[in-house]
Order: structure tokens, then sequence, then C-alpha cells
């Protein structure tokens, strides 16, 4: 800055210094010296990246495309794929990243609590919903004896961990 301005504290002296982050005019009685600079008390106390708050309408995007891809993905993974025995928990680890990647550039990169949560469920959502429509088309079962039939088998529960960590990682780890 190169004119004097007020600082937005209660004395309301005035000023050359802003804030790295925000560029609000700060007194050196309240900046906090950082290695990255000289920010203001509520951007030193970090948090408020705009990165890992996503908006509604970037949640909206990102289940939008985690539903598609996830629909898609998990009745590939199995019904059609469900024939290739262990392989198919590579298949399930690459079904997680598809689900991750695709809620990131629906939603602009945005990570975050609220997009690991998303991602999950999800990515569980694409995988449990066409194994109870096959189990349901194969014999006339209800909804919760096709569910205690689906949570009785490992492999299919394996999936569905190595997925659901794998969509969540991709959005921690990015």
């Amino acid at each position: 800055m190169s004119a004097d301005q007020p600082c937005s504290c209660r004395r309301r002296v005035m000023t050359a210094l802003s804030c790295a982050r925000c560029n609000k005019p700060i007194c050196p009685d309240c900046s906090v010296i950082t290695v990255s600079g000289q920010f203001c008390r509520a951007c030193s106390k970090g948090g408020g990246l705009a990165l890992l708050q996503p908006e509604p309408r970037h949640l909206a995007a990102a289940a939008g495309a985690c539903l598609a891809a996830g629909l898609a993905g998990g009745w590939l993974l199995t019904v059609v794929f469900n024939r290739f025995g262990m392989f198919r928990i590579w298949g399930a680890f690459l079904y997680g990243l598809l689900v991750a990647e695709a809620a990131l550039r629906a939603s602009g990169r945005k990570r975050g609590l609220k997009m690991e949560i998303l991602v999950g469920l999800f990515a569980a959502f694409g995988i449990l919903v066409p194994q109870l429509i096959n189990i349901m088309s194969a014999g006339e079962l209800g909804i919760v004896d096709a569910l205690l039939i689906l949570f009785q088998n490992f492999w299919d529960m394996l999936l569905l961990g190595v997925a659901v960590v794998s969509a969540v990682a991709r959005i921690r780890n990015l």
C-alpha cells in the first residue's frame, strides 16, 4: 500500500501495512508475522482457504458428477466384470479414483471434509445399487433380504471398502 489507511482494529491507527493474503490494512500490533509474510489475525488462523470450503453449487455439481460416474462405474464393476475374481479389487480401486476425479473436475478442484464425505457416499452408492438390483432381480427378494445377502458377502464388502477408501484418499491427498 502506498498511502496510509486506518487499521481495521478498534484503535483505527493509520498504517501502510497490509495483510499478505486478504490485503486488509493492519497495524504492527495487529499483524501476525509468519514465514510467508505479515497476516491479519483472521488469515493467520488458517482454515479459511477457499479451496477447502466448497460452496453449495460446487457440492451440487460434484454430486451430479459422482452420481453419473458412480452408477456407471459401479454397474461395470459389479455386473459386467463380476467374473474377474480378485482382479475386481483393482477395478474397485480405479473406480474410487474415477468417482473422486469426477467430483474434483465438476467442482473446480474443491476439496475438504464435505467433498470427502460426498465422494465416499457416492462411491458406496454406486456399488451398492447395481448389486442390490442384481440380487433382487435373481429372485423374489425384498430390499431387506437383498441387503442381508449383500452384506454377508465378503468380496462385495471388500470391493466397497476399497472403492470408498480410494475415493476419499484421492480427495484428501491431492
